[in-house]
C-alpha cells in the first residue's frame, strides 16, 4: 500500500500532467480565434531544435533532440492544476 506523501505526488503529477494536456487543447482550439488567439502566443525551445543532433556511424545512425513548446494556454493549465492540488489534496 502507497504512503500519503507518495499517493499526493503521484496526484501532484498526474494533476500537472492533465493541466498541460488541457491548456495545450485549449491553445490549438483558440489559434485562429479572434480575440483568444492570444492563448496561443508561445515559443518553442529544445536541445537539436529546429534539427536534432545526429551521429552517423555507418553501421547506426542515433538522432538526438528534445523539445518543449510554451504558451499562454499551457501555464494557465499548470498553473490551474497547481492550485487544485495545494487546495484539495
Amino acid at each position: 500500500m502507497a504512503s500519503k506523501g507518495k499517493s499526493q505526488g503521484l496526484t501532484g503529477i498526474l494533476l500537472l500532467l492533465s493541466g498541460v494536456i488541457l491548456g495545450s487543447f485549449v491553445s490549438e482550439l483558440t489559434k485562429g480565434v479572434k480575440g483568444l488567439s492570444w492563448l496561443s502566443y508561445g515559443s518553442s525551445f529544445g536541445i537539436g531544435s529546429p534539427t536534432p543532433f545526429t551521429v552517423d556511424l555507418a553501421v547506426v545512425k542515433l538522432t538526438f533532440g528534445l523539445s518543449f513548446h510554451l504558451s499562454i494556454a499551457i501555464i494557465l493549465g499548470l498553473a490551474l492544476s497547481f492550485y487544485a492540488w495545494r487546495k484539495w489534496f
